[in-house]
């Protein structure tokens, strides 16, 4: 609109004064940026007059039109004429994005990959994962880039670190396929500088605190290795552990320092104090895990080769030649190695004597399509299948199962709380002149652990002039409770892992419940 009134000689000066201040913001990054990369590569800024950093004007001051004017062709002609928009961009942000790019600078290589492995660990409130990935990527551009510019001058001393330098050390690298959007980390990760650098202080103080512990298990400690027996979902697992008192430490906590100390031992991020002894208490700490992993391992194999197959074996054996019928429960417990073993074991026996009659009787509630040992016994044709709907009735199997328990059993329980259960438990039992024993039971039950405890009750259980009363408060594993009532009320032993106990049926049991709707439904489903 105002070409017509204007004189057209200043009006390609106009245009350029009007593209001047479109981009004068970016100009004043790009000439910042320059001055602030040198200073971070060399240590101070060029000052010669044929350098790049003196064509663009400083507009933090108020530059009259002439100079913007030359400002603007000189920043033409050695800046948006010489390297690619991408560079310049990249430049500028050393200006636009000082700040994050001085946290970058102050954090070594290692330290870099440890806070994108520390970002797993922290509420995604602070910051989410893509941001730390493009920090991670951005750090790794800047230290090769460095890495690649000082190789370089090594080759040409002779001539100082010039812009050019710099830019086309960035711009080699912008090619590469895994920096090609390298300008879009610099905005999500500025906006979250203060999360990130949150992280780094807590990853930090976690790494040193993880660095006091190794030294204080080099100084004094001890372990002791432990056999457990872990229900998972109803398989009962077992395993072998270290574990120490003084730390309250396990193999996995060990396991976790010693990637904090193969980090340290491996990196160059060791604080300044720290002792050529310190680093080799690290390493043989790194070996002293090691040989627990190996120690655990062997262990494992051993127990899985040796101990459950030992009396399995000898079951086997006594199912077998006796002539009493004998009772597998469970078998899909068994791992695949020993359920090939106790097939190998009864084929060989039944192949040596083909005529000898023998009882066996298995019991289980799941699927037995896939089971390797039910699918080994049915080649030698000795298998039958009794299912469901061959089975007794409820009402004929609670009328057996009444004969089972005779009078040695009862079941005490009320709607209402306070009304005198276990004292009228107590008063039965001593009315019979009976020594009593009180069992809780309540919570996270474990088989074993309740096995050893009703051990530990020695000669009294075993004894006739005996009574149990088992008192059953909130059961987190109903299932496992029914089964451990069934097989103590009807067979009066149990075992589920590694613990066997047995009680004399002439010692009388009382089972109480507590009043209360989560013992309501357990009773509803007992």
């Amino acid at each position: 609109m105002l070409t017509p009134l204007l004189d057209r000689a200043v009006i390609p000066d106009l245009k350029k004064l009007i593209d001047y201040w479109k981009i004068h913001e970016r100009i004043a990054h790009i000439r910042q940026g320059s001055i602030n990369v040198l200073r971070h590569l060399q240590g101070q800024t060029t000052n010669e007059p044929s350098s790049p950093l003196n064509a663009a004007p400083d507009i933090t001051q108020e530059p009259s039109g002439a100079t913007c004017y030359e400002g603007y062709e000189n920043y033409c002609i050695n800046y948006s004429q010489r390297y690619s928009d991408d560079a310049l961009k990249l430049i500028a942000q050393y200006s636009s994005s000082a700040e994050l790019l001085a946290f970058v600078h102050s954090l070594n290589e290692n330290e870099g990959d440890s806070l994108l492995e520390a970002a797993n660990d922290f509420d995604e409130t602070l910051t989410d994962t893509k941001t730390m990935v493009d920090f991670a990527v951005l750090k790794t551009f800047i230290d090769r880039a460095y890495a690649n510019i000082k190789r370089a001058k090594r080759k040409t001393t002779a001539t100082p670190l010039s812009l050019e330098d710099v830019i086309a050390a960035f711009q080699t690298l912008m090619n590469e396929p895994e920096f090609k959007n390298i300008l879009e980390c610099f905005e999500p990760c500025s906006k979250s500088l203060e999360s990130i650098k949150r992280i780094h202080a807590d990853s930090t103080n976690k790494g040193q605190s993880k660095r006091k512990r190794i030294f204080d298990i080099m100084a004094d400690s001890s372990f002791t290795f432990i056999h457990e027996s872990i229900n998972v979902s109803g398989h009962v697992d077992d395993r072998f552990d270290v574990k120490s008192q003084k730390q309250s430490m396990r193999y996995d906590d060990l396991s976790e320092l010693r990637d904090r100390a193969r980090l340290i031992e491996y990196s160059n991020n060791k604080i300044k104090n720290e002792t050529d002894r310190e680093i080799e208490e690290l390493h043989m700490f790194v070996i002293l895990v090691d040989t627990i992993e190996t120690i655990l391992s062997i262990l494992t194999s051993l127990y899985m080769a040796g101990h459950p197959w030992f009396e399995t074996r000898a079951f086997i054996y006594r199912c077998f030649y006796s002539q009493t019928l004998q009772q597998l429960i469970r078998p899909e417990l068994l791992s695949p190695l020993i359920q090939d073993r106790f097939v190998g074991l009864l084929t060989e026996l039944f192949t040596s004597k083909p005529k000898r009659n023998f009882q066996m009787s298995i019991i289980t509630t799941s699927q037995t399509g896939h089971w390797r040992l039910l699918n080994g016994l049915r080649t030698l044709q000795i298998v039958y299948s009794v299912h469901d709907q061959e089975m007794l009735g409820k009402e004929e199997l609670e009328n057996t199962i009444q004969k089972l328990l005779g009078n040695n059993d009862a079941w005490v329980t009320s709607q209402i709380s306070g009304l005198g259960k276990s004292t009228y438990i107590r008063d039965e039992i001593l009315r019979m002149n009976k020594h009593y024993i009180k069992f809780p039971i309540g919570g996270e039950m474990s088989a074993d652990i309740l096995a050893e405890r009703l051990r530990n009750q020695g000669a009294q259980l075993a004894s006739s002039t005996a009574a149990l009363h088992i008192d059953i408060g909130t059961i987190e594993n109903a299932q496992q409770l029914n089964e451990l009532l069934y097989c103590l009320l009807l067979f009066r032993s149990f075992r589920f892992g590694q613990e066997a106990i047995y009680v004399p049926p002439d010692v009388p049991i009382y089972i109480e419940l507590d009043a209360s709707p989560h013992t309501s439904n357990l009773q509803e489903r007992m």
